[in-house]
């Protein structure tokens, strides 16, 4: 099989985990709106304007105005100072939650990291044992046509191998599955 991808870069690809874009979306938003709340301290300035195509009675003659308005939040009673807490507040809990997911991504691309590497390690072992256990059950029968060993000891050799193999074969199983479950916990296949 082949090896496991880099650690490095099994960690570098789980950045963009749709789950963690979604937090990072979050916080920008929250961010956004508590920046907004401490505009709410800013004095505000606005302009409108009508044009009449016909005016009856006593501004006939007039056939535009201009409106503008200025505004200067005085006090509120506190709450402003209220908005622009809890909206710090609700972003410091983005923050965390973002931190929180990240780590907790991180945490599941080591260890099912760690989980590939020990299966392919323990498949490279079970290889090296089914070669050892086939020329063993060989060794056996050629002793056995020489006499020197016993139909039992044939038969425990064979069994042996076939062990080792169904071994072989249930780690490269899990070796696949624990590949596909790297690549789902950086987030899917990698887009090229």
């Amino acid at each position: 099989p082949a090896p496991a991808p880099l650690l490095d870069e099994a960690l570098r690809r789980v950045r963009g985990r749709s789950a963690l874009r979604a937090r990072r979306e979050e916080l920008a938003g929250v961010t956004f709106l508590e920046r907004a709340a401490r505009r709410e301290r800013w004095p505000s300035a606005s302009m409108a304007g009508n044009y009449y195509l016909k005016r009856v009675g006593f501004q006939e003659d007039i056939k535009w105005d201009v409106t503008f308005l200025a505004s200067m939040p005085l006090y509120l009673g506190g709450g402003i100072s209220a908005r622009v807490a809890q909206a710090g507040n609700r972003t410091r809990a983005a923050e965390w939650r973002l931190k929180g997911a990240e780590r907790l991504a991180e945490s599941e691309v080591r260890r099912a990291h760690a989980r590939l590497e020990a299966e392919l390690l323990r498949g490279r072992a079970l290889t090296l044992a089914t070669e050892l256990a086939e020329k063993n059950a060989k060794a056996q029968a050629e002793d056995y046509k020489l006499g020197v060993v016993t139909n039992l000891d044939v038969l425990g050799a064979l069994t042996s191998l076939q062990d080792v193999r169904l071994d072989l074969e249930r780690s490269r199983f899990d070796a696949a599955f624990y590949r596909a479950e790297l690549e789902a916990a950086v987030g899917g296949p990698e887009q090229r």
